[in-house]
């Protein structure tokens, strides 16, 4: 069988990024997106200034407009990177307290 040649392969758990490709410094992003909205400068000319992909730009700004966003808190969280994933059952229901004897 093929499992068996290749040993105890299974699914991984937590993903590890092992590149940094596409990482930018903390702020970095959101400096582009204010150029975009706030100073009104285009895409294009933010991208090649930036080196981020004009697509990604697009994606950042139209998350940002959507939120409505007003703190740089609230805006580093909200308008890229990951989410964690939506829970279905409360941290109660997933570890049921032994009922005593």
């Amino acid at each position: 069988m093929a499992w068996q040649r290749w040993g105890s392969l299974r699914m991984v758990r937590h993903y590890i990024r092992k590149t940094e490709r596409c990482m930018y410094p903390d702020g970095y992003i959101l400096k582009a997106v204010k150029k975009v909205v706030a100073e009104k400068q285009k895409v294009c000319d933010v991208s090649k200034a930036t080196s981020i992909p004009k697509r990604s730009i697009l994606r950042y700004v139209k998350n940002f407009l959507a939120a409505g966003i007003q703190d740089e808190a609230e805006a580093t969280t909200s308008i890229g990177g990951y989410q964690k994933p939506r829970k279905v059952f409360s941290s109660e229901q997933e570890n049921p307290s032994p009922a005593g004897p």
